[in-house]
C-alpha cells in the first residue's frame, strides 16, 4: 500500500492544528520491521464532530472503538482507502484504562509518525505480543534513538503492567 493516500487527509488534520500520529503497521513498516502494510492506523486527539468536517468528502463509517483492551473513545474508518482515525488513543491494563498521548518520533514525507516506545505498550497491552516483540528488538537494537523522556513518562502511568515497566527500564538501564 502506498502512503501516498494518507496526503490529502494528513493536509488537512495539519490546516486544523490536530494532533495525529501515524501508528500500527505503518510505523512498523516506516522502521523497515515489515514489507507490508495492511491498513493505515492514524491516532487523533480532537472531538469526533471535527474529524467529521475534516472528512466529509470521503464515505466513511464509525465502527466500534473495541472490546476489551480497546478503550478508544473512537474509530473512523475509510475503507476505500483502508485508514483508521483511532480518536484519544486507551487500552487496558487489567482494570485501568490507559490513555495513550499523540507523541511524533519524526515525518514520513509529511506524515507525523509515531513512537515505537509508544506502540511497544500499545501493542503489549493489546496482547499482539510479536508485533511488540518485533519492536522491542528494535529499541533495544537502537539505543541512541530512543526517546527516554517519553520512555520514563509511560513508567509513571499509574495502572500500567509491571512487565511493561520493567521491559521500559531495561531500554534506559
Amino acid at each position: 500500500m502506498n502512503y501516498q493516500v494518507l496526503l490529502p487527509l494528513i493536509k488537512r488534520l495539519e490546516e486544523n492544528n490536530i494532533p495525529y500520529a501515524l501508528g500500527g503497521s505503518g510505523l512498523l513498516h516506516y522502521l523497515g520491521l515489515i514489507d507490508v502494510v495492511n491498513d493505515w492506523d492514524i491516532v487523533v486527539e480532537c472531538p469526533k464532530h471535527l474529524l467529521f468536517s475534516i472528512i466529509n468528502e470521503y464515505d466513511f463509517t464509525e465502527q466500534e472503538s473495541g472490546d476489551y483492551p480497546f478503550a478508544s473513545q473512537y474509530r473512523i474508518s475509510i475503507e476505500s482507502l483502508k485508514i483508521d482515525f483511532i480518536g484519544y488513543f486507551a487500552l487496558y491494563s487489567d482494570d485501568t484504562i490507559i490513555n495513550l498521548p499523540v507523541h511524533s518520533m519524526g515525518k514520513w514525507d509529511i506524515i507525523n509518525v509515531s513512537s515505537p516506545e509508544l506502540w511497544y505498550v500499545a501493542y503489549y497491552l493489546m496482547n499482539r505480543k510479536s508485533k511488540a516483540n518485533i519492536i522491542l528488538k528494535y529499541l533495544n537494537s537502537s539505543k541512541e534513538k530512543l526517546n527516554i523522556n517519553l520512555i520514563e513518562e509511560l513508567i509513571k502511568i499509574h495502572g500500567l503492567n509491571e512487565d511493561i515497566k520493567r521491559e521500559l527500564n531495561l531500554l534506559i538501564g
